[in-house]
């Protein structure tokens, strides 16, 4: 879809990033107030409601300090900016959907200035060399095609959220507030198989990939599409009915995910994560339960 470097496909035109948008800096936070309806954007996301706007209609929003710095969203009403993000609108015959998609892959984190606190400045966003289509209704098909995808990850996330509630209860009721004395103890392996078959989603650079990664898990708990060509480093296949837990810290943070047969082709997550595969799905309920809640099993 989109290509930043490189010799630019046929019908797309080389440009400078600032000749397709005008990038402004967002203004010191206002009061927030118990009537404002008008969400207030920081570095990562809307940090709380205020009464007065310093945007409006389609904007993009992206962070530039923090964790969240070159985080991309965009919002179609009155907003305000804090100083903690740039916002920017587009020019020259370019569709907002499609720059807000482009920007959001890009990954303006990488591409920040400075050592200690990188910021993804006016400046250096004016200077990004980019190709894209020239096409205002080929952006706009491109646009419209993601768009789709981004409302079928929303109807997956809320069907996921639902599939964590009913494991949580039938975890509690089976296991928890009905365990028998009589059960024997077992280890895990009888259960479930560690799972680690490597995929290198750069090797088919036009193929799209949805990446479980834990920015992902602890930003919206859905994967994240993206093409080959933008996931440069090895990933894990994830497969249905399987459970990924986080390596780091996984008694505190607790980062269990519960992968069900509702999953898209291509899909891989972070080394960061453990992919467990239970050796029955009959197991993937208490196993999800046993990971979530390790304190109640010992």
């Amino acid at each position: 879809m989109i290509a930043v470097t490189g010799k630019p496909k046929s019908g797309w035109k080389e440009y400078k990033l600032g000749d397709k948008a005008e990038f402004k800096n967002g203004k010191s936070r206002p009061s927030e107030t118990e009537t404002g309806t008008i969400p207030i954007y920081g570095g990562n996301g809307i940090l709380g409601y205020t009464d007065m706007a310093n945007c409006q209609g389609e904007t993009v929003v992206i962070g530039r300090v923090g964790a969240y710095c070159g985080s991309v969203f965009y919002e179609n009403k009155a907003i305000w900016v804090s100083d903690n993000a740039l916002y920017t609108t587009p020019k020259n015959n370019t569709d907002i959907k499609f720059l807000y998609y482009f920007l959001k892959n890009m990954d303006l984190n990488s591409q920040a200035e400075g050592s200690s606190h990188p910021l993804p400045t006016q400046t250096l966003l004016n200077s990004l060399s980019i190709a894209i289509p020239d096409s205002l209704p080929e952006q706009r098909v491109i646009a419209a095609v993601l768009s789709s995808l981004d409302d079928k990850i929303d109807l997956l996330h809320r069907q996921n959220k639902t599939l964590e509630g009913m494991a949580e209860a039938v975890y509690t009721h089976f296991f928890i507030d009905r365990r028998k004395v009589s059960w024997k103890e077992c280890p895990v392996s009888e259960l479930a198989s560690h799972q680690k078959i490597s995929i290198h989603p750069n090797k088919n650079p036009a193929s799209l990939y949805y990446h479980y990664s834990i920015p992902a898990f602890d930003e919206t708990h859905m994967p994240i599409p993206g093409l080959g060509t933008l996931i440069q480093s090895n990933k894990y296949a994830v497969t249905e009915n399987t459970i990924l837990f986080s390596k780091l810290n996984p008694h505190k943070d607790k980062r269990v995910w519960l992968i069900s047969s509702l999953i898209d082709a291509n899909s891989v997550c972070s080394t960061e994560f453990q992919v467990m595969k239970p050796k029955a799905d009959k197991y993937l309920l208490f196993l999800y339960g046993f990971i979530s809640h390790p304190g109640n099993y010992n």
